[in-house]
């Protein structure tokens, strides 16, 4: 139903696009990878991936070398592809994680070109790892700070994952790709279909565009509920379930997309007291019905959340314990925390205007940018 560019960048970026692209839900002109080498892009997508400078082969996880080289790169006249691939995208997805150096430093760049120069719409997912590593917990902290507070944010985390699988990390890291490209999947609209009780193209570009923090979550319904009663403990189940950072009831936007017969809506809350309970009470709530004749299922889309802060917090706190065990002191970046993710999201109820940009509004468009990203 929507346009979808996918960017993944990064070595954990470009696994989770390549896992996109391989399960069906982007097209191989949706594609597009972004690296500080091509060590980590498999033979047969390496001509997909742009490497950002053929001076620095990787960053070592250095958020600042990764920043540096994605300016350039950006910056750069005739060589800069992000500009064509995304003209004619309704939303353009920028998957990373936090922790690695080319990823958490470039994308943060990249979400500000695509919305201020591109004038695109922009949705970033990102995977927070393991949380073991200091470096990596430092750049996911350092990542959040620098976030820009008017994209749409969704946010996998692997360490949910490992309760499952022991410590297995390989395995977990797989299925948060997967939990990825289920997200992708729902967020583009590829399954629904036109129906009585219809979420519309405007209606889902509004919702995935609210500015702030996103949860996307899929449940089947089974065994089919027999009363709103049971409808209600699957959505407990599937919140309590979901692998995201939690965060507060303060969604603005709330779409969800049921795909069951007939028979099954009597047993349906279509009030959804346990979504606007855990997500809060939305300005809009879309509804879609379907029926396909697939497995019962639920799609639920909640928008223009508060950011994870106590998450983020937690994260930053095992930092700092980190630090503490290789003597690290870092005192400037303890004092930028304090205003981490002052999230006001300024929703209004009106679609954005993303008027396609000219050649020449472009380049000014690049000239003011990089004016002032360089101050």
């Amino acid at each position: 139903m929507l346009r979808i560019k996918l960017i993944g960048v990064g070595a954990a970026g470009n696994k989770a696009a390549i896992a996109a692209f391989e399960a069906g839900v982007i097209a191989e002109d949706e594609l597009l990878l972004i690296n500080s080498n091509l060590g980590d892009v498999p033979e047969a997508y390496k001509q997909y991936c742009i490497v950002l400078s053929d001076k620095v082969k990787g960053t070592g996880k250095e958020r600042d070398i990764a920043r540096k080289i994605a300016i350039e790169y950006l910056d750069s006249v005739g060589n800069n592809k992000v500009d064509s691939f995304v003209d004619d995208a309704d939303l353009v997805c920028v998957v990373n994680s936090t922790e690695g150096g080319t990823g958490s430093g470039s994308s943060s760049v990249l979400y500000k070109y695509l919305l201020n120069v591109s004038n695109k719409n922009v949705m970033g997912f990102v995977f927070t790892g393991f949380e073991e590593d200091g470096r990596g917990l430092k750049n996911t902290v350092e990542y959040f700070k620098d976030m820009d507070e008017t994209i749409a944010l969704q946010i996998i985390s692997n360490r949910k994952f490992l309760p499952l699988l022991g410590k297995n990390k390989l395995r977990a890291e797989k299925m948060a790709n997967e939990e990825f490209v289920r997200r992708l999947a729902i967020v583009s609209g590829r399954e629904m279909v036109e129906s009585a009780q219809n979420i519309d193209r405007t209606d889902l570009l509004k919702i995935v565009t609210t500015p702030g923090y996103l949860m996307a979550e899929y449940m089947e319904l089974t065994p089919p509920p027999q009363n709103m009663s049971q409808f209600n403990r699957l959505l407990e189940d599937m919140i309590a379930e979901s692998k995201a950072l939690p965060t507060n009831e303060t969604a603005k936007r709330i779409g969800v997309i049921i795909d069951c017969p007939q028979e099954l809506e009597k047993a349906l809350d279509f009030s959804f007291t346990t979504l606007v309970s855990t997500y809060g009470t939305p300005y809009e709530l879309f509804t879609h019905v379907q029926n396909t004749g697939v497995t019962p299922g639920i799609c639920v889309l909640a928008a223009g959340m508060d950011m994870p802060l106590g998450e983020v917090q937690t994260i930053y706190r095992n930092f700092q314990k980190q630090a503490e065990k290789v003597s690290e002191k870092n005192d400037s970046f303890a004092n930028a925390m304090k205003s981490l993710l002052a999230v006001d999201p300024g929703i209004g109820f009106n679609l954005p205007s993303k008027d396609k940009v000219t050649q020449e509004e472009l380049l000014e468009k690049k000239q003011s940018f990089f004016d002032k990203l360089s101050k």
